[in-house]
């Protein structure tokens, strides 16, 4: 098809016949003089019709994030279905859309890589985001990323573990001392007696520690028995034992410990007979209770790291509730069958107790 110029046409519709200007009384617009203008018309026409766009094109609407896995049609397609409608438009716009048709070719394939582009935004984003991450891109392949070997590592990038302390709040061990005994008569007394036992103590807080003791004491009375009025015979020895519950307040200076005691404990204590001159028993056994408060110090020093202590411990305990028919008179029986009245013992006002002990801990 020949190629026809549209600036031209458009002057070619531009010229008047003669006789139609002679007819409306334009003489003087002769040809000669409507040159100029058509040759201004031309020119306007040419440079009107390169600067119209070829088709109009609207512009892609953003995908949702619903749509954005499925691709969008192929704009082509489109494009190819609009095509015979405009070949039926008249000869001299088809002739206008083929002499702009490789322009408009090359327009349309950058539309389509710029659209293929939108539709798939998370796909772009993602492949720039692997380029720049290996690890990124490993675990998009659906590859196993590489195990670390002990030399990539860093020494020392791995803190150690702090060695383990052992607990050491109990304490287990016995106790060996003196006993001394203090009662409320000035003819009668107690001898002082080895005291025995032992103790189990726990820390309750760094400052604090508690300890259960037993202890057990054998006294002998010094002095002779009331028989009717009158001294006579002798006391069996008498026997004893206590528990008790202190809190022991605690500093603590290196391996050395040194503790204050507060506590309060129960006793007992029993003597078997009341014995004449002949040496008859003249009474069965009697026996009493007490109450008592001890307050103390002591001393700890530790051992082999820590696993043994030895210590010393001193008490003095104030007693209350002392009851029984150990200090009372009673009546008795000599071996001649007379009946006779007989002497109770003193009660004990306070006592004392000078130990060391040897405890393991654990």
């Amino acid at each position: 098809m020949p190629r026809v110029n549209v600036a031209d046409r458009a002057a070619r519709q531009h010229v008047f016949p003669r006789g139609n200007l002679l007819d409306r009384g334009c003489g003087s617009c002769t040809p000669r003089r409507l040159g100029p203008a058509v040759a201004f018309v031309s020119v306007l026409g040419f440079f009107w019709g390169e600067a119209l766009p070829a088709t109009a094109q609207p512009n892609p609407k953003p995908p949702s994030p619903a749509d954005a896995s499925a691709p969008s049609p192929p704009k082509k397609a489109e494009q190819a279905d609009a095509e015979p409608k405009q070949a039926d438009e008249g000869d001299d716009e088809g002739d206008a859309d083929t002499d702009a048709s490789p322009d408009k070719s090359a327009a349309d394939d950058d539309d389509d890589d710029d659209d293929d582009d939108d539709d798939f935004p998370q796909a772009k984003k993602q492949r720039s985001v692997e380029e720049l991450d290996e690890d990124l891109r490993i675990v998009g392949s659906g590859k196993e990323p590489p195990e670390p070997h002990p030399q990539d590592q860093a020494p020392g990038s791995v803190p150690e573990s702090p060695p383990l302390e052992r607990i050491k709040t109990l304490e287990f061990g016995p106790l060996v001392g003196v006993s001394l005994w203090s009662g409320d008569s000035d003819r009668l007394s107690y001898s002082p007696a080895l005291a025995w036992g032992g103790y189990l103590k726990t820390q309750l807080w760094s400052f604090l520690s508690a300890r259960v003791a037993y202890q057990n004491s054998t006294h002998t009375v010094d002095g002779k028995p009331l028989i009717d009025g009158v001294e006579g015979g002798s006391y069996d020895d008498v026997s004893s034992f206590s528990l008790r519950f202190t809190l022991e307040p605690t500093w603590r200076s290196g391996d050395l410990r040194a503790f204050g005691v507060l506590g309060v404990g129960w006793g007992k204590l029993r003597v078997e007979h009341i014995n004449g001159d002949d040496g008859f028993h003249l009474s069965a056994s009697k026996a009493g209770v007490f109450i008592e408060y001890p307050l103390g110090i002591g001393l700890n020093y530790d051992l082999l790291d820590g696993w043994m202590t030895l210590g010393a411990l001193y008490t003095f305990s104030l007693h209350s509730k002392v009851t029984g028919n150990i200090y009372e008179d009673s009546r008795g029986v000599t071996q001649d069958g007379q009946r006779v009245t007989l002497g109770g013992l003193p009660r004990l006002e306070y006592s004392q107790l000078i130990a060391l002990s040897a405890a393991a801990v654990f």
